[in-house]
């Protein structure tokens, strides 16, 4: 019995240290491995809706795109409610951490940060619908996050930090959420 116990402590011990981040940065929890995050910063700017614009004499908005490389994410998870390490900069306040669904296209990823007509003004922020909030855990050395619900197969991008002006201050960790086979 006590060989078992031993056994289980050492195995549990073994599992926990492979979890561990090693060095400073993002990583996204897979099972009983950590794969990093790197940063996906923006490959493009653009806006649409210019001839609705002119066509209804301002009614219509333009939108503001920004445009992520590839249509996937590296990193991807089967889980729902993926599991996020920062070890490092854990500077930024807990409620400035989102994450933010991207629309998939043929060849990129888009994130739509602003809209603008001649009636209403600019309004910069990302489309409610596509935000998740998360749930900030800070420890001495690192800071784990989780999403407060579940995520639907699709592309993601965390923003651990808060933005600067754009297009480049737009970098996050992008991740693709899959389905379990």
């Amino acid at each position: 019995m006590k060989r078992e116990l031993l056994l289980l402590c050492l195995c549990t011990a073994m599992a926990s240290a492979q979890t561990q981040p090693t060095a400073d940065g993002v990583y996204l929890q897979n099972g009983n491995h950590l794969d990093k995050l790197y940063v996906a910063s923006t490959s493009g700017v653009r806006s649409s809706g210019a001839a609705k614009v002119a066509f209804s004499y301002g009614i219509a908005s333009i939108k503001v795109v920004l445009e992520y490389r590839d249509a996937t994410a590296p990193v991807k998870t089967s889980l729902a409610r993926p599991i996020f390490h920062v070890l490092g900069n854990m500077s930024t306040a807990p409620r400035d951490i989102v994450i933010v669904h991207l629309q998939q296209k043929k060849d990129h990823r888009e994130l739509q940060t602003a809209k603008a007509n001649a009636y209403s003004g600019m309004k910069m922020e990302y489309s409610p619908a596509d935000v998740t909030e998360v749930d900030v855990m800070d420890s001495e050395k690192e800071r784990i996050i989780t999403p407060k619900a579940d995520l639907k197969p699709g592309e993601y991008i965390i923003f651990t930090g808060s933005p600067s002006p754009m297009p480049s201050g737009y970098g996050g960790y992008d991740f693709s959420v899959v389905t379990s086979k």
